[in-house]
């Protein structure tokens, strides 16, 4: 991390979530040598520890590093400038390379989109978030519920705020595979369908509004389709007329 992203002002910040490993231990006080902050607390989940650590920090933007998980030279740089020049973005993430007890990919990273977000997470933790954007919500939710979805819920309640989110078609960074990860023990038996419980309240009033949405859009296509030539004069019109406006005002 000094070595690959040197050119930028940082802080390093490793919260310690209640590790009772012993060379876990050591390695931290190796940390602390190095004049990077190390934060001991007892053990609250993923999203208790991630709040702890932003709050103890002072910059504008932060990434989310697990522990087994390690980020590209470049995936820094290239978020900060698609940040820069985009104010509205508040999360940039880009696709993982998959390591460790299996290469097979986990999942298939793409675009963000707030009406299928409900049905499954394809973005990872490993992302850089505004900190405008995670005070807007209140940072993570520390519900032990959420257990290896906290991530999920916090991408979903970005999205309800208006944030927008970047997705760089390239691999930046590295996510190790392991069989007994907290992800591989998240989505066993009916931990998952507890969680789509959990969001179907908490996100009430969104998923209401995308409903209401996609059922009008639904039925404007429907209504549209038993008249075609209204539809094929419309069809003509946004794709030709408008574009040919655009062009003469432009110019």
């Amino acid at each position: 991390m000094h070595q690959q992203n040197s050119a930028y002002p940082y802080d390093i910040i490793i919260v310690d979530d209640g590790s009772t490993d012993i060379d876990t231990k050591d390695l931290l006080e190796q940390y602390k040598a190095q004049n990077i902050t190390v934060i001991h607390q007892e053990n609250k989940g993923p999203a208790a520890a991630r709040n702890t650590g932003v709050r103890a920090s002072q910059t504008e933007f932060l990434l989310f590093l697990d522990c087994d998980n390690k980020i590209r030279p470049d995936y820094i740089s290239k978020a900060l400038m698609v940040m820069k020049y985009n104010r509205e973005v508040g999360v940039v993430y880009g696709a993982p390379s998959f390591f460790g007890d299996s290469t097979e990919a986990r999942f298939t990273p793409g675009d963000f989109n707030l009406f299928t977000i409900h049905k499954g997470n394809n973005i990872d933790m490993c992302a850089v978030v505004r900190r405008a954007a995670w005070d807007s919500v209140g940072g993570f939710d520390e519900n032990r519920l959420l257990i290896g979805h906290e991530d999920w819920d916090f991408w979903i309640m970005l999205g309800a705020k208006g944030w927008k989110f970047h997705f760089i078609e390239e691999v930046l960074y590295d996510y190790r595979i392991r069989q007994n990860s907290v992800i591989v023990n998240a989505n066993e038996g009916n931990k998952v369908e507890r969680v789509l419980d959990y969001f179907h309240i908490k996100h009430r009033e969104l998923l209401l509004r995308n409903y209401d949405l996609l059922y009008n859009k639904k039925l404007f296509y429907e209504k549209e389709h038993k008249n075609p030539f209204r539809l094929f004069v419309k069809y003509c019109y946004h794709k030709y007329l408008v574009k040919l406006l655009r062009f003469n005002i432009g110019r």
